[in-house]
């Protein structure tokens, strides 16, 4: 899948928001496990049905990837993959988990890759969908939630669970809150929320290291940087620079209302 997106990459001189024009391909991990896994031990019960995965589901220290793609699950019980202490990268798309348990397993020391495309039964449109994330995952990388009716993600703990993260996608879900903000690490340089219901987007000041961001097809009247309400200054300024290594990175601003202006 293919995107465009304006960012400002400037090394010497100031750029306007659309001197860049940055095309970008990102990542359809649903094909993913065989690429990804191929130089792992990895462990496949992929199409084999599983409605419930119990607490130390599997043991061995040797396993380092697992698919658990289109098996029907429904549960998974905290604690499931602890008995994997190697696990690095783990597959759950295609499912029929309960929404609230989409985090259940609880976290793991060592997990890079986690992919959860799909994995929840659609729900009413007028229950709340929030993901409650209390566990951490400090290594871990990778996270995409792609197609999960999710109108929100918060964390219930008071670090970030995932303070290495990379690469989200959080893309065609129901997303109208902003808590999933706190979740986002420093670390992070490419978020994907497209085909969501987001009417605005504010980013603290130290998470402003984006490299990508695809907003397409959301409800947005604006976006800014910093999110700072009792400053002026929040409101975007094609001036305002963020200076890391050399590099100055500005987000285009949106907004409906002043398109024309």
């Amino acid at each position: 899948m293919k995107f465009s997106f304006t960012i400002i990459i400037c090394w010497s001189t100031l750029l306007t928001a659309n001197d860049i024009q940055i095309s970008l391909e990102f990542p359809n991990y649903v094909n993913e496990f065989g690429h990804l896994c191929k130089d792992d031990i990895a462990l496949n019960f992929s199409n084999i049905m599983i409605t419930s995965i119990g607490q130390n589901f599997i043991s061995s220290s040797l396993i380092t990837c697992l698919n658990l793609t289109s098996i029907g699950i429904k549960s998974i019980q905290m604690g499931a993959f602890n008995k994997l202490p190697n696990l690095t990268q783990l597959f759950i798309f295609n499912n029929n988990i309960n929404f609230n348990e989409l985090f259940s397993f609880g976290g793991h020391e060592n997990l890079k890759v986690l992919i959860l495309n799909s994995a929840t039964i659609q729900r009413s449109y007028h229950q709340s969908n929030i993901v409650d994330i209390s566990e951490e995952h400090p290594n871990l990388e990778i996270l995409s939630v792609r197609r999960n009716y999710v109108n929100d993600l918060q964390t219930l703990i008071e670090e970030t669970p995932f303070s290495k993260l990379k690469i989200l996608d959080l893309s065609s879900n129901s997303i109208k809150g902003t808590n999933f903000i706190e979740l986002l690490p420093n670390s992070l340089y490419f978020l994907d929320p497209h085909y969501n219901s987001l009417i605005s987007l504010a980013f603290d000041k130290k998470q402003v290291n984006l490299l990508a961001l695809n907003l397409d097809n959301n409800n947005l009247k604006y976006v800014k940087k910093y999110n700072y309400s009792r400053d002026s200054s929040d409101s975007y300024n094609p001036h305002d620079q963020y200076n890391q290594h050399n590099r100055h990175y500005e987000y285009k601003m949106y907004d409906q209302y002043n398109q024309h202006n």
